[in-house]
C-alpha cells in the first residue's frame, strides 16, 4: 500500500521536475484569465447598472418631452388677447380679463416645466406682463361702471330738474347736483382715455411677446434620442473595456497580468 502511495509521489515528483516550466507558465496564464474574467463579470455587473440608469433616464426624458409638448400645445392655441379699442364695453373688457386671468394660468403651467433653463426668464417676464395688462384692463373696467352708473345719475337728475319749474329752489338744487355729477364724470372719462390709450397697442405688443416664449419653447422641445448605441461584438466590447472604456485601475491590473504573462513566456523560451 506505501509502496504504491510511494510510486504515485515519485511519478508526480518526475512529472514536476521535467514540466515544471510548463506548469508554472499555465498557472501564470491561468492567473492572467481569472483575472481578466474577474474584470468581465465587474464589467458586465457595471453595464447592467448602466443600463437601467440609461432606461430611467430616457422614461424621465420621454415624460417630460410629452408633458412640455401638452402645455407648449396649449399655450400656441390658446394664449393670445384680444382686440381693444376706446370703445370697446365693459363685456368685451371683462372678457379680456378673464382670457387673460386663463393666460396666466397657462404661463405658470410653462414655467414649471421649462425654468430649468436660464432663457425662461422670458417666460417670467411674460407672466409678469400679462399680470400687468390683467390690472390695466381690471382698472379701466371700474373706471368704466363708475361712468355709466353716473351718467344713469345724471338722467335721473336731469328728468327730475326738467320737471322742476325752472328757477325755482328745486330746480336749482337739481340743477347743481347735475352739474357736480356731469363734472365727476369727465373727470372719470379722463382717467378711463387714460387707461384706453395705454392699452391700445397692447395686445399688439403682448402677442409679439407671446410669439417669443412660443419660439423659446419650441427651441427647448427636442425628444430623446436613441436610448442604446449598437453594441459591437464581445471581443471588440472587451478589448474597448480594456484598453479605453474600463476604469484605470482596473486596466492597470489587466495590463500588468498580461505583461507578467508575456515575460514569464520569454524567460521560457529563453531558457
Amino acid at each position: 500500500m506505501f509502496v504504491i502511495l510511494k510510486d504515485i509521489i515519485s511519478s508526480f515528483d518526475n512529472f514536476l521536475g521535467n514540466h515544471s516550466g510548463s506548469i508554472k507558465f499555465v498557472t501564470v496564464f491561468g492567473s492572467a484569465l481569472a483575472v481578466y474574467k474577474s474584470i468581465l463579470n465587474t464589467k458586465h455587473l457595471r453595464q447592467q447598472a448602466d443600463i437601467q440608469r440609461k432606461i430611467e433616464n430616457n422614461r424621465y426624458k420621454l415624460e417630460l418631452f410629452d408633458k412640455r409638448f401638452r402645455v407648449y400645445t396649449e399655450f400656441k392655441d390658446k394664449v393670445f388677447s384680444s382686440t381693444i379699442d376706446i370703445n370697446s364695453s365693459i363685456e368685451i373688457l371683462e372678457v379680456t380679463h378673464r382670457k387673460l386671468k386663463y393666460n396666466i394660468s397657462q404661463i405658470r403651467k410653462c414655467l414649471l416645466l421649462f425654468q430649468s433653463h436660464e432663457e425662461s426668464k422670458i417666460l417670467n417676464e411674460f407672466s409678469l406682463e400679462t399680470e400687468n395688462f390683467a390690472m390695466q384692463i381690471r382698472n379701466a373696467i371700474n373706471v368704466k361702471t363708475i361712468i355709466e352708473n353716473k351718467n344713469h345719475v345724471c338722467e335721473h337728475l336731469l328728468k327730475e330738474r326738467d320737471a322742476r319749474i325752472k328757477g325755482s329752489d328745486e330746480y336749482q338744487r337739481y340743477d347743481k347736483e347735475l352739474k357736480k355729477n356731469t363734472k365727476e364724470v369727465d373727470v372719470y372719462k379722463q382717467q378711463y382715455l387714460k387707461y384706453v390709450y395705454i392699452m391700445l397697442n397692447k395686445p399688439h405688443s403682448y402677442n409679439d411677446f407671446r410669439h417669443e416664449c412660443e419660439m423659446f419653447m419650441e427651441s427647448k422641445l427636442s425628444a430623446p434620442e436613441q436610448a442604446f448605441d449598437d453594441e459591437k461584438g464581445w471581443i471588440g466590447t472587451s478589448l474597448d473595456y480594456v484598453i479605453k472604456t474600463g476604469p484605470i485601475h482596473e486596466r492597470v491590473v489587466m495590463w500588468v497580468a498580461v505583461a507578467a504573462c508575456v515575460l514569464f513566456l520569454g524567460v521560457l523560451l529563453c531558457s
